[in-house]
């Protein structure tokens, strides 16, 4: 089976889901954008098997990144899910680590970091 060479990238920020979608791009990785969880539970359902890697904001509406990631759990266990938050504070902390995400990113995010945590949950 061929590997997964796509990057779910899951942000209600324009600004931040178009810089983040040109970092994967030139890192050699095809994407697909989600405004919120339920837009990112609908793609990725409709994609699960070729999806290598979901990068998921906490703060979005309607619904937030840790109910999203969640979701994302049960439709497909072993799914690379890393975190890109602006903020995470304590409380979200506490609810994300049971969750056993690949990684966490503070946005805005740096390339050099974004490339090598995307890399090890590609080849994971």
């Amino acid at each position: 089976m061929p590997q997964p060479r796509v990057v779910l990238l899951v942000d209600d920020d324009t600004i931040c889901l178009a810089i983040a979608e040109s970092m994967v791009k030139s890192f050699g990785f095809s994407t697909l954008i989600a405004r919120d969880g339920f837009e990112a539970l609908a793609v990725f359902q409709a994609h699960k098997e070729a999806i290598a890697c979901v990068v998921l904001d906490i703060e979005m509406p309607r619904m937030d990144g840790i109910a999203t990631f969640q979701q994302l759990k049960q439709i497909r266990e072993d799914i690379c899910v890393i975190i890109a938050s602006g903020y995470l504070g304590e409380a979200n902390m506490a609810k994300l680590v049971p969750l056993h995400p690949a990684g966490y990113l503070r946005k805005p995010l740096a390339y050099q970091t974004f490339t090598s945590m995307l890399e090890k949950c590609i080849n994971r």
